[in-house]
């Protein structure tokens, strides 16, 4: 009898592999990855559970050793919709508390915004919000000053050796100028936008962060959240826009009481 047992073990075992090859054989693309480790996963998890039914020690075994590693690998090749999902629970506004002097921010980065406008200087802003941006302050150049229309002048001047970075705004503070962000690899954008414009985009992509983009050819200012960009704006459009996106900006009262004394 137990000669029996093994011989339907070594088969089961057998098929099993042979099922998985067949689906990762014909598989290519980082959807078809997905979608055949979510097949494979189903698998084994039920796998398992009719083993321990069946009583079939070794692949009960075999399969729990299976399931650890399984779990690991999910964790990697789903990182990316694991990172946009905390994202998205940290945008949460139960998980968020209200912004009490947000219009004053807003005021200011529009005066600066339509300024650099209106002069065809162009500027690439980040707005942080819920999710850090030290790993991209940390490559620019620290300044940690309060936001003026004036520092924005002297960043983005075109001499200026910050000119073409972007600059990353904590509150009502510029913590850093002469970032490198991540481009957008959207396919879906026109190919009149220019570098400054696919960085702005980009870092929306991997973060929560608001970007507002100043055309240096045209003045035209637009700002880009969660990927999609909202293009050429007036004044009046331009603050909805941004407002509707900082709603749910926290700042800490610390925060709020160390810029009105800065």
């Amino acid at each position: 009898m137990d000669y029996l047992i093994y011989a339907v073990e070594i088969a089961m075992i057998y098929a099993g592999l042979a099922v998985i090859y067949s689906f990762v054989r014909g598989s290519t693309g980082d959807s078809a990855v997905r979608g055949v480790t979510i097949i494979i996963a189903a698998l084994l998890v039920g796998s398992y559970f009719i083993a321990k039914f069946l009583h079939f020690y070794r692949i009960e075994l075999l399969l729990s050793k299976s399931i650890d590693y399984l779990i690991f690998g999910l964790l990697i090749i789903f990182q990316p919709e694991l990172r946009r999902g905390v994202v998205r629970l940290g945008q949460n506004r139960i998980f968020r508390t209200l912004v009490r002097g947000r219009d004053d921010v807003v005021s200011m980065i529009a005066i600066a915004t339509f300024r650099m406008a209106r002069s065809r200087t162009g500027a690439l802003m980040v707005i942080e919000r819920g999710v850090g941006l030290s790993n991209y302050a940390e490559r620019g150049t620290t300044i940690d000053a309060k936001f003026s229309s004036e520092l924005l002048d002297t960043i983005f001047f075109d001499g200026s050796p910050l000119h073409d970075g972007g600059i990353i705004i904590r509150g009502s503070r510029i913590v850093a100028a002469g970032c490198l962000f991540p481009l957008t690899e959207s396919p879906t954008l026109s190919k009149r936008l220019g570098t400054r414009h696919r960085a702005g985009i980009g870092i929306t992509e991997e973060s929560d962060a608001v970007s507002i983009i100043v055309s240096e050819e045209t003045g035209r200012v637009s700002i880009a959240v969660r990927g999609e960009l909202e293009q050429d704006l007036d004044r009046e459009a331009f603050e909805k826009h941004l407002r509707n996106a900082m709603s749910d900006v926290a700042l800490s009262d610390r925060e709020l009481a160390g810029e009105a004394q800065a």
